[in-house]
């Protein structure tokens, strides 16, 4: 249930029964030849898709960009904002949001393991909404799989990830290898332990009454 594809009225209802908003903050930067830009956009907003009609809360449009690490800066095609201006522009969202849908409760998704930021969004201070920031960076993969600590990597997690959110199928060339153990199938298992974190973490609310 996406703003973008919801009319005013719809929201209205939406918000009443639940005065939710999930807000996906991806990134667009470079992580690993054989990765997509957004592949940290492309995690949140699923995340945010899923939660969205598990709990009936409407959600906003992906944020595409966060607060570049430095390595990646001179990437071509990475893109991204300063920590203030990130802050500013997150602000000035949830003010808004607040404002004109009555939003109670804002849960931000990144997966953005950066200091600058992370900083960017823990220090956001809405008027009177509560605010939770779910950094999904911050995990050994290895649990998330259920299998042995420090046995997968974080770039072959990542990869692992993407493959399964891309249905098996990610750019690559004849010359880039994908990480040992990285397959759609662990990361559907990450996936799914993710998803449940969150949900059961994040959102008080009855699976049956969602």
């Amino acid at each position: 249930m996406c703003l973008k594809d919801l009319t005013a009225a719809a929201v209205r209802g939406l918000v009443a029964a639940r005065p939710w908003l999930i807000i996906p903050v991806g990134t667009l930067e470079g992580h690993a030849p054989h990765l997509p830009l957004g592949v940290i956009g492309a995690l949140v907003e699923r995340l945010a898709d899923d939660l969205s009609a598990r709990f009936r809360v409407v959600r906003s449009p992906l944020i595409s960009f966060g607060v570049n690490r430095p390595d990646t800066l001179c990437l071509p095609g990475s893109a991204g904002l300063q920590r203030k201006t990130l802050h500013r522009v997150m602000n000035e969202l949830i003010a808004s949001w607040e404002a004109s849908a009555g939003i109670e409760e804002f849960v931000i998704l990144s997966a953005q393991a950066y200091d600058p930021h992370l900083e960017a969004l823990g220090t956001i201070l809405p008027l009177k909404a509560r605010l939770q920031v779910v950094d999904l960076a911050t995990f050994d993969p290895a649990e998330f799989a259920g299998e042995p600590a420090g046995s997968i990597t974080p770039l072959a997690a990542e990869t692992s990830l993407a493959l399964y959110l891309a249905g098996g199928q990610i750019w690559q060339d004849q010359n880039v290898t994908i990480p040992v153990g990285a397959t759609a199938e662990v990361g559907q298992r990450i996936y799914t332990f993710m998803l449940d974190r969150v949900a059961s973490r994040c959102f008080p609310f009855s699976r049956d009454t969602a």
